[in-house]
C-alpha cells in the first residue's frame, strides 16, 4: 500500500515542486531583510514568524535543510512572543521536515504539538492538516489504533468544516489503514465509499486515486477483472500525474502476470518501463521487479537478472540516502541545538542582569517604604496605646457595675421564683380541693338522685305481678331487672370511685385492702394485695390518682380478662419512686391492635398509661411506674 501513499503524495504536491519557487522566495526574503531588529515590536516579530515559516514551506521544494533551520528559527522566537498560532506553523514546519526524512516519531511529537494550540485556538484548517499527518506518522510506524483514532478524528473534522475533496481523502486515509492490516473488506468499504465522494469533486486526481486504490483492493481480493475495469478508467483520464501511466500500467502487469497471462504482462510493464519518469526512481525500482518477474517465469534469466539488478542498484540507493539524511539530519540537529543553548546562555546572561538590577532598585525602594511605614506605624501605635489604656479603664468600671447588677438581679429572680413555685403550689392544691369537692357534689347527685330513681324503678317494677304475665313478656321482665340491678350497681361504682368514702377514712392502703376484700366476696377472680414501703409521705392527691388507677385496673380484669386469679402489687421505694404492678392470669392483649384503634370500654394499657401521664404532670417531683404483666402473654408491657 506504500505504492498508494507514494502515488497520492505525488498526486497532489509533485507538481508544486517545479513551480515558481525562486521567484517567491526572493520577494519573501526582501519583506524579511527590511523588517527592523528583532523584539522592537510585537506586531513586526509576528510577521517574522510568519515570514520564516513561509521561507521554510519554500525551501522544503528545492533544499531541505533549509527549511528545518527556518522552522527552528521561527519557534524559538514564537516561545520569547508567546505567539501561539506562530508555534502551530512552527511546529507543521518542523513536523514536515522530519516527516520528509521518514523519521515518524519526531515528526508526530511536532505535530501532536502544533494539534493541542490548534484546538486551543479553533483553527478548523489546521486541525485537518494536523489529524491526517498524525494519522499517517502513526500508520508508518504500525501503531494501528493510533493511526485510526487520528483518521478518524480528521473524517469527523472534514464532514463538519471541510470541502468535498477533503472528506473524501479522510475516507481514503481509512481505507489505507486497513488495507495496511490486511483488512481488504474494510478497505474496499471505505475505497468505494471514497471514489462515490470523488466524483462529487469533479477533481481528476482524485477521482484516479480512488480508482487505482479500488482497484489495488481487488487485486488483493482476487477480482481481477473487476481491478483491471478500474485501472482502465484511470488510464483514460487525464490528471497531470507523469508517472501516472507507469504506475497504473505495472499495476496492470502485476494482475496479467497473477493471472499467468505473461504476454500481457510484458506488454504491460514495457509500457510502464518506457513511461517511467527519469526522476522517479522509486517507480522506475517497481517495474524493474515486476519486469524481473515476468522474464523469470518467461525462462529468459539473463532479461530476468539485468532487471533485478536494476532494482537492487536502486534499492541500495535509496536506503543509502536514507542513511545520509539521517547523519545530516542528527548533525545538523546538533548543531542547530549548540546554537540555540548558546542563545539561551546569552539570553540568560541579559535577564540575570537585568534582574540583578531591578533586585536593587527594588531593594533601595523597600528600604526607604519600610523605614515610612515604621515611623508611621510606631506613632499609630502610641496612640492606639493610650486609646486602649482609656478603653481598658472603663471596661473595669463596666464590669463592675455588671457583676452588681448581675447579682441584683439573680437575688430578685431568685425571690420572683420562689414566689412563682409558692404560687404553683396553691394553684395545686386550690385545684386539687376543687376536682374533690366536684367530685363529692356529682357522686352525691349520681348517689342521691339517679341511685334513687334506679331504686324507686326497681321497686316499682317489683311491684308488678310476674305471674299475670306471659312467658315472652316474663323474660323481658326479669330481663329489665337484671338491667336496672347493673345500673344501679354501676352508678354506685361510678360514685364510690368519685369520691370514695372508704379512701377518705382509710387512706390508700386501707381502702384498697376493704376494695379487694369486698370483690373476693362476690366475684369469681380471686384478687391478691400487696404492698412494701411507707405511703403516709405520699400526697393526698398521688393516692387518690393511685386509687383510681387500681380500680380502673381491677374493673378491666374483671370485665376482660376471664381471670380466675389476679395480684396486686404497690411498692413504695421512695417518695418520688412508685410501683405499681397488676397480674393476671386472663386471656391477655394484643399490643399492636390496642395501640391502632379505641375501644370504647378502658383499655388495658393506654388508661393506665394516660393516668401515669396525669400523674407526672400533677407532680413533677414523683415518677409513678406502672407494670401490667399477663400470664399467657409472653411480651410484658412495662408503662
Amino acid at each position: 500500500m506504500k505504492k498508494v501513499i507514494i502515488y497520492l503524495f505525488f498526486l497532489f504536491f509533485g507538481s508544486l515542486v517545479f513551480g515558481q519557487a525562486n521567484s517567491k522566495l526572493d520577494s519573501l526574503k526582501r519583506v524579511l531583510a527590511k523588517l527592523p531588529e528583532e523584539g522592537k515590536s510585537f506586531a513586526k516579530d509576528t510577521l517574522r514568524v510568519n515570514l520564516f515559516c513561509d521561507i521554510g514551506e519554500e525551501y522544503r521544494k528545492k533544499k531541505i535543510d533549509s527549511s528545518f533551520y527556518f522552522g527552528k528559527e521561527a519557534l524559538s522566537l514564537t516561545q520569547k512572543r508567546n505567539f501561539k498560532k506562530g508555534k502551530v506553523k512552527s511546529y507543521i514546519l518542523i513536523g514536515n521536515y522530519y516527516s520528509s526524512q521518514s523519521l515518524s516519531v519526531k515528526a508526530t511529537e511536532n505535530y501532536l504539538k502544533a494539534l493541542a494550540i490548534a484546538e486551543e485556538l479553533k483553527l478548523i484548517n489546521e486541525q485537518i492538516l494536523l489529524t491526517a499527518e498524525i494519522g499517517s506518522d502513526y500508520l508508518s510506524l504500525n501503531d494501528f489504533k493510533q493511526s485510526y483514532l487520528y483518521f478518524k478524528k480528521h473524517t469527523e473534522i472534514c464532514k463538519k468544516y471541510g470541502s468535498n475533496e477533503d472528506y473524501a481523502l479522510s475516507i481514503n486515509n481509512l481505507g489505507v489503514l486497513f488495507f495496511d492490516q490486511n483488512k481488504y473488506s474494510e478497505a474496499l468499504k471505505y475505497f468505494l465509499e471514497c471514489e462515490k465522494w470523488s466524483k462529487k469533486t469533479n477533481n481528476p486526481k482524485l477521482i484516479n486515486a480512488s480508482l487505482i486504490n479500488v482497484g489495488k483492493v481487488y487485486v488483493e481480493l482476487n477480482k481481477f477483472d473487476e481491478a483491471l475495469i478500474r485501472f482502465n478508467k484511470a488510464l483514460v483520464i487525464e490528471d497531470g500525474y507523469l508517472d501516472k501511466s507507469a504506475f497504473v500500467n505495472n499495476e496492470i502487469a502485476v494482475i496479467y502476470l497473477k493471472k499467468n497471462d505473461l504476454k500481457k504482462a510484458l506488454k504491460s510493464a514495457k509500457i510502464a518501463f518506457f513511461k517511467s519518469n527519469s526522476l522517479n526512481k522509486s517507480m522506475i525500482k517497481d517495474v524493474s521487479l515486476t519486469l524481473s518477474q515476468i522474464y523469470d517465469k518467461l525462462g529468459n534469466e539473463k532479461e530476468a537478472l539485468n532487471y533485478y539488478k536494476l532494482y537492487s542498484e536502486i534499492s541500495l540507493k535509496e536506503d543509502s540516502v536514507k542513511n545520509n539524511q539521517l547523519v545530516r539530519f542528527m548533525n545538523l540537529d546538533y548543531e542547530n541545538e549548540k546554537q540555540l543553548f548558546k542563545i539561551e546562555g546569552l539570553n540568560t546572561s541579559v535577564k540575570i542582569k537585568e534582574n540583578q538590577n531591578k533586585i536593587l532598585f527594588g531593594s533601595v525602594l523597600m528600604a526607604l517604604v519600610i523605614i515610612i511605614l515604621t515611623l508611621f506605624l510606631n506613632n499609630a501605635i502610641k496612640k492606639k496605646k493610650k486609646f486602649i489604656e482609656c478603653q481598658k479603664l472603663e471596661i473595669e468600671d463596666l464590669n463592675q457595675n455588671l457583676e452588681i447588677k448581675i447579682k441584683k438581679r439573680t437575688e430578685e429572680l431568685s425571690e420572683a421564683n420562689k414566689e412563682l413555685i409558692k404560687k404553683n403550689f396553691e394553684i395545686t392544691e386550690a385545684l386539687f380541693k376543687g376536682q374533690t369537692i366536684e367530685r363529692k357534689r356529682v357522686a352525691s347527685e349520681l348517689h342521691d338522685n339517679l341511685g334513687s330513681t334506679l331504686s324507686a324503678l326497681k321497686w316499682r317494677l317489683e311491684a308488678l305481678n310476674s305471674e299475670a304475665l306471659t312467658s315472652k313478656e316474663k323474660e323481658i321482665y326479669d330481663s329489665i331487672k337484671v338491667m336496672m340491678g347493673t345500673a344501679y350497681q354501676e352508678v354506685r361504682n361510678i360514685s364510690h370511685n368519685l369520691s370514695p368514702a372508704a379512701f377518705e377514712k382509710l387512706g390508700l392502703i386501707g381502702s384498697l385492702n376493704k376494695f379487694i376484700n369486698e370483690i373476693n366476696e362476690n366475684k369469681e377472680i380471686k384478687f391478691d394485695f400487696f404492698y412494701s414501703g411507707d405511703s403516709l409521705n405520699v400526697s393526698k392527691k398521688t393516692s387518690l390518682d393511685l386509687y383510681t388507677i387500681t380500680l380502673e385496673l381491677i374493673n378491666n380484669i374483671i370485665k376482660h380478662s376471664k381471670a380466675s386469679e389476679a395480684k396486686v402489687n404497690l411498692i413504695f421505694r421512695s417518695v418520688s419512686e412508685i410501683y405499681l404492678v397488676v397480674e393476671d392470669n386472663g386471656v391477655g392483649f394484643s399490643k399492636e391492635a390496642n395501640l391502632k384503634k379505641e375501644f370504647q370500654s378502658f383499655n388495658r394499657i393506654e388508661y393506665p398509661w394516660k393516668f401515669t401521664s396525669e400523674i407526672n404532670n400533677l407532680n413533677p417531683g414523683t415518677q409513678v411506674k406502672i407494670l401490667v404483666i399477663n400470664q399467657n402473654n409472653l411480651n410484658t408491657t412495662n408503662l
